[in-house]
């Protein structure tokens, strides 16, 4: 159900069977309650587009559903699918490709089309439209839209485009990063489809991911105001797959930084209240976590598994969920010792 607010009223069933089989893809966006798929070994210039409300995981033209592909024969893959609203109020869904055989990057735009079939029944269709000028991006995780424009991970740097210059039909491609220029000159295209992109608080934080170069575990910074650049340097022994922004209510902020087997926890903020700064809070908002076990009955067990690197004092673990009724279940579990453990492990 779309409306959250009835998910503990509702009576909820999960579902045993997929009665909308999806396409089998790698990367999946929802943008103004249409689901778009792409990604994979199949048919990687392929965009898939998600039917109506109640089928949108069908890409069937029955139920409003289809694909595009973008210039055939030219070796393009789709690395992001976003939407970017222009200066003249209009919204669209752009898609950020690169090319693996000239590591040339293009951007296209959907164009949305319908079909008359007859005087009763229509289709919809779609296109993809080349933005003359424009930028496409390396990387899945390297481009994202910001305040003032749309940014991405680039072979000669990260590339912005304004709102200005998409009103105007007059795009050039313009490149923030003179500043630190040889990290992606002197790099090869391959590398930089590692990269990830992430914006805070009007600052953009740039990993470049798994590679050979000792930058492994350096993030660059962009402050998008004062168009300055810096950088800070992680004790990593692992890549940076994935960021994200962490920041609970009045508790101290910063940046989840995801390597293969640890997630770590940049501070971006501190509270000098003693109560609080004693205090630290994660919060981890997931979904279909339950099994049915056994098959027959209805009978869901979930486990959640804590690993600490190493571990002194004492916190309390508190644990909120929905089940398969839409009821609120709570459970807490109190972890306690007096001297470090190394490597620990709580269910």
């Amino acid at each position: 159900l779309d409306a959250t607010d009835q998910w503990p009223v509702a009576n909820l069933i999960a579902p045993t069977e997929n009665f909308t089989e999806g396409p089998q893809t790698t990367h999946v966006e929802c943008i103004d309650s249409r689901v778009y798929f792409w990604g994979g070994n199949g048919v990687p210039n392929r965009l898939y587009i998600g039917g109506n409300p109640g089928n949108l995981f069908s890409t069937s033209p029955g139920t409003g559903g289809g694909f595009v592909d973008v210039e055939p024969g030219t070796h393009q893959e789709i690395r992001v699918v976003t939407k970017y609203k222009t200066q003249s109020g209009a919204s669209i869904v752009t898609m950020l490709c690169n090319s693996k055989n000239s590591s040339m990057e293009q951007r296209f735009n959907l164009v949305e089309n319908s079909v008359s079939l007859s005087n009763e029944q229509s289709m919809k269709s779609w296109q993809a439209e080349q933005v003359a000028g424009a930028v496409g991006c390396k990387s899945y995780n390297g481009a994202l839209v910001c305040e003032d424009g749309l940014y991405s991970v680039s072979r000669y740097g990260l590339a912005l485009t304004t709102m200005t210059m998409e009103y105007n039909s007059q795009i050039r491609t313009n490149y923030v990063s003179d500043a630190i220029k040889p990290v992606f000159t002197d790099l090869m295209g391959s590398v930089l489809k590692n990269s990830v992109l992430l914006e805070c608080d009007g600052i953009i934080y740039l990993a470049i991911g798994k590679n050979d170069t000792d930058i492994d575990d350096m993030i660059f910074c962009y402050d998008i105001d004062q168009k300055a650049w810096w950088t800070v340097t992680l004790d990593l022994d692992e890549p940076i797959i994935k960021m994200f922004h962490v920041d609970y209510e009045n508790y101290q902020e910063g940046i989840g930084i995801v390597t293969a087997n640890h997630v770590y926890l940049l501070p971006l903020t501190h509270n000098d209240s003693p109560e609080v700064a004693a205090d630290f809070n994660v919060v981890i908002q997931t979904g279909e976590l339950a099994t049915q076990q056994p098959q027959e009955n209805w009978q869901y067990l979930s486990q959640m598994e804590f690993r600490f690197d190493y571990f002194i004092g004492s916190v309390l673990i508190e644990l909120t969920g929905i089940d398969q009724f839409g009821r609120k279940v709570s459970t807490k579990k109190r972890i306690s010792h007096s001297s470090t453990q190394y490597n620990l492990a709580e269910y």
